[in-house]
């Protein structure tokens, strides 16, 4: 069997592109309208409005949203495996199924880690999940597909073209991966310094 440690690896990678991504967002300004001198031939326009809106959330936030989660799927997966927990034989994406796991394993990580967790898990960016009538347990087919498996259209009208409002939603999510990596590593080093 894989070891936590490197489920844990692999949803760092997850949670670094989403990282990436969102700081590309912030530099660029998340914009959705840019305004020209209007001297410019149509395709010269369209090249500079592409290049300026390169990294905007009409573009990138369900796959930086997916990565995100993901990545919190993996180091979950890593930490109950690590705290000799037992992983789901059904709902493996579900994350909310997956912190119970946590919760229930052997040897659970410290409470503070415990929390941040439940944080993430509690966060809706632009109550995404909400409109769509859905929760975490289900991220990945929210995130990856135009429909869910019931050919319900998926909405995400309200992760696309929000600029200012998006690029905040965008930049918790960052401070969230950034924190589970330093929450990670704070609860592994006093759990090193128990032994």
């Amino acid at each position: 069997m894989t070891s936590g440690s490197t489920y844990i690896t692999l949803g760092y990678n997850f949670l670094q592109l989403s990282i990436n991504a969102i700081d590309e967002m912030e530099k660029q300004g998340n914009h959705v309208a840019i305004i020209t001198s209007g001297a410019s031939d149509d395709d010269e326009s369209w090249d500079n409005y592409h290049e300026k809106t390169r990294w905007n959330d009409n573009n990138i936030a369900l796959p930086v949203l997916f990565n995100f989660y993901h990545g919190i799927e993996l180091i979950l997966k890593g930490l109950i495996l690590l705290c000799e927990g037992d992983l789901p034989n059904t709902g493996k994406h579900s994350l909310p199924k997956l912190l119970s796991c946590l919760e229930q394993s052997k040897f659970p990580p410290s409470e503070t880690l415990l929390s941040f967790f439940n944080k993430i898990l509690q966060f809706d960016p632009n109550s995404f999940f909400e409109t769509n009538h859905k929760n975490l347990s289900v991220y990945n087919e929210l995130l990856r597909y135009p429909e869910l498996q019931n050919n319900t259209q998926v909405h995400k009208s309200c992760l696309q073209g929000q600029e200012e409002l998006g690029l905040k939603n965008f930049i918790h999510i960052r401070d969230f991966a950034t924190g589970v990596k330093e929450n990670i590593i704070l609860w592994n080093t006093t759990k090193n310094l128990n032994q």
